[in-house]
């Protein structure tokens, strides 16, 4: 039976109450089957649930930022059955999608784009219309939100924003925002005196008692930092009551100009573990039906490798945008609280932060996903690179991404990071070379950049080193893989075996600066050359390496210049032609041209 048996605007408020429960038990559900952002969504239930009561979206347009907090609004947009195929290949995107529905107006799977996308929506809007942004507490502190709200409470734009409050970025949100929100919260005497007030305020005439309202609120909190930038506000309101959510967004459909509503929302509601730990329940894997061996992976190594150097390095400050327990950096933050530092969805702020610590001379290590990192360009050209700071980038979620779909892919930070001048660039396979070049930063007072994915890693077992290595000797080609490029290259080789076809594998690891004497000597066996890179084809290593050695018949292979969608990394690679079979046989069919 479908969740929504009538249109929704014909519920009863208790029948709303019902929906909300039945739509909480849903996501669950698809969640824990799929995987997804499962804390963050039933928080918003609710809210969603009333904004769609009480707006029209086939005239008003509702913006979620971030967009993971989405999954109501595409239950009750006519996704309910294609719901069980979220973050699936070929399936439901975990974030709004243009190409999915036009209730889906923007696609915003970065945080803090949505207040000044909205901006440019509501200034050439219709009369009737009304254009509402959905923002977390979290994505508000980033600069890019900032700037939305200056502009819109300067152009006095007939728009509302929807500041869903629950504490919490992906983990505990940080900052003076984040106090200064909790102490519009949780000022008890001003709502006691707003609530005795509030009666006898309204048998005056409205200028008056306005007037007097925000009298009251200024005696008691600070004058709210949203009014002073040109908004009107209203809260805290209960995010779980229906009753009052659509109250108040009736109340405001009337109202013209800049709103704010200030909403307190529960991360995980309905969902006892994700209440207790929202944080570890902000996004979650598919619940294995078996219990398997548990391979190490690149954020698990990464995060035991960290505290093992700073027990010893006092130097060591580690910085990441609001991704402690993704990057695997839990147990740093835990017992180096003093030398970690999580700067909040702040990509730029963190960056330059790391700056100064540099110029103290300290050993700053910014841990951060491939896909953010781009959203920092500036600061790592005119502030990293330009001071050539000693500054260590760890890549995190480098390459394909799995199930996040288009926002979050991690293909393009070798074409926009190799061109750059002081850049020492690695893509490490195994676990010890990657402790080897950290080991190596701290050694040298230079930029370097690591690059790994979001996978499971591999031990050679034998010594770490950061040049690139001959793995394994053939007679009929050489394949150089970097980073996870190395599996593929090895998983070619065994299956050209079967063929009776051997080729020459290399570990390349340093995508830049080129090691030219390594390949001037490899090169002189005067065989077919083949590079696979988990990165665009478009200015990745191979495409550096071929225009270091012109006359060397090099093949390039990678991912074209695309957007790749949701789905498993096996998937994106072959949906790419660079699984083992597909890549095996285009080598195939060069060689035997």
């Amino acid at each position: 039976m479908a969740l929504l048996e009538k249109p929704l605007k014909e519920y009863t408020l208790e029948e709303l109450e019902s929906l909300a429960f039945k739509i909480r038990e849903y996501i669950i559900q698809v969640v824990k089957t799929n995987g997804g952002h499962l804390a963050s969504n039933l928080g918003v239930v609710e809210l969603t649930i009333a904004l769609h009561y009480v707006f029209d979206l086939e005239k008003d347009i509702i913006l979620f930022d971030v967009g993971h907090q989405c999954y109501t609004h595409k239950i009750l947009t006519g996704r309910e059955k294609e719901f069980k195929n979220l973050r699936k290949a070929f399936g439901l995107s975990g974030f709004p999608k243009r190409s999915e529905s036009k209730y889906d107006v923007f696609c915003t799977g970065h945080s803090g784009d949505a207040i000044a996308c909205g901006l440019g929506l509501a200034l050439n809007k219709k009369e009737d219309e009304k254009v509402v942004v959905v923002i977390g507490d979290g994505s508000i502190q980033s600069g890019v939100a900032f700037e939305g709200l200056n502009h819109c409470g300067f152009l006095k734009a007939d728009m509302i924003v929807v500041l869903n409050d629950n504490e919490m970025a992906i983990s505990k949100t940080k900052g003076a925002l984040a106090n200064y929100l909790n102490r519009l919260i949780t000022n008890k005497r001003y709502e006691v005196l707003k609530t005795q007030f509030q009666s006898f305020l309204k048998l005056l005439p409205e200028d008056y008692w306005k007037t007097l309202e925000r009298s009251l609120k200024r005696l008691f909190l600070p004058t709210t930092f949203f009014e002073e930038l040109g908004f009107r506000y209203f809260g805290p309101i209960a995010g779980h009551s229906l009753p009052q959510l659509v109250k108040i967004f009736k109340r405001i459909k009337q109202l013209k100009g800049p709103i704010l509503v200030h909403v307190l929302t529960k991360k995980g509601k309905g969902y006892k573990e994700a209440e207790i730990d929202p944080e570890t329940y902000h996004g979650i894997p598919p619940v294995e039906k078996k219990e398997e061996k548990k391979e190490l992976t690149y954020q698990e190594f990464v995060g035991k490798l960290l505290c093992e150097l700073a027990e010893n390095k006092k130097e060591i400050v580690v910085i990441t945008p609001a991704m402690r327990l993704g990057s695997g950096l839990k147990e740093f933050s835990e017992r180096f609280k003093e030398r970690f530092y999580d700067f909040g969805i702040c990509e730029q702020g963190a960056i330059d932060f790391a700056c100064g610590l540099a110029l103290r001379n300290l050993k700053p290590i910014i841990v951060i996903y491939a896909t953010f990192l781009l959203r920092a360009y500036d600061q790592l050209i005119n502030g990293v690179l330009l001071h050539n700071l000693p500054i260590l980038f760890l890549i995190d979620r480098a390459g394909c991404v799995p199930d996040d779909g288009e926002t979050h892919q991690g293909i393009y930070d070798v074409s926009t990071l190799r061109h750059l001048p002081n850049v020492t660039f690695f893509a490490p396979y195994f676990f010890e070379d990657l402790k080897a070049m950290v080991d190596y930063f701290l050694e040298k007072n230079t930029c370097l950049f690591i690059r790994y994915p979001k996978d499971k890693g591999e031990f050679k077992k034998n010594v770490g080193k950061i040049e690139p290595e001959i793995i394994e000797e053939g007679k009929d080609g050489i394949i150089i893989g970097i980073g996870y490029g190395t599996k593929i290259a090895k998983e070619v080789n065994n299956y050209l075996k079967e063929k009776g076809i051997s080729l020459t594998v290399v570990d390349g690891k340093l995508i830049k600066p080129l090691p030219i004497a390594f390949y001037e000597n490899l090169f002189q066996k005067n065989l077919p050359v083949f590079t696979i890179e988990d990165n665009l084809v478009s200015g990745g290593f191979g495409e550096g390496l071929k225009s270091f050695f012109p006359d060397v018949k090099i093949k390039n292979f990678g991912f074209e210049s695309q957007f790749l969608p949701c789905g498993k990394r096996e998937e994106l690679f072959s949906l790419a032609n660079l699984s083992r079979e597909k890549l095996a046989l285009k080598i195939y069919e060069e060689l035997n041209r």
